[in-house]
């Protein structure tokens, strides 16, 4: 089966933060997260069931290299990424962010 992404714009909101932090920190860097990132969408894209659930139906993958969590939602054919979470964040605001992006969907 092939699935559509569907990319959030919250979300491409978190990789832009994420991006310019890193790449303030170290030149380049920012471009290397932004690989590690897309990488993570196409593992994803590949085989969306292999993650597990890591709250209510959403399924976490980890960025390789990375601090960051991705997750997303599989709707019937469409693999919706919601959220980009750093995971030494306090997880009640991840879980708080899922539910809100959730109900603006």
């Amino acid at each position: 089966m092939s699935f559509r992404t569907r990319l959030r714009p919250e979300l491409l909101n978190d990789a832009a933060a994420a991006f310019a932090w890193y790449q303030e920190k170290s030149e380049g860097l920012g471009y290397e997260f932004f690989r590690a990132f897309f990488a993570a969408v196409a593992r994803v894209k590949r085989n969306p069931a292999l993650f597990r659930k890591a709250y209510s139906d959403f399924r976490r993958v980890l960025l390789r290299r990375f601090q960051y969590c991705l997750y997303y939602r599989i709707e019937n054919e469409t693999i919706i990424f919601f959220l980009l979470f750093h995971s030494a964040r306090n997880p009640t605001n991840l879980r708080r962010e899922l539910r809100q992006r959730k109900r603006n969907d």
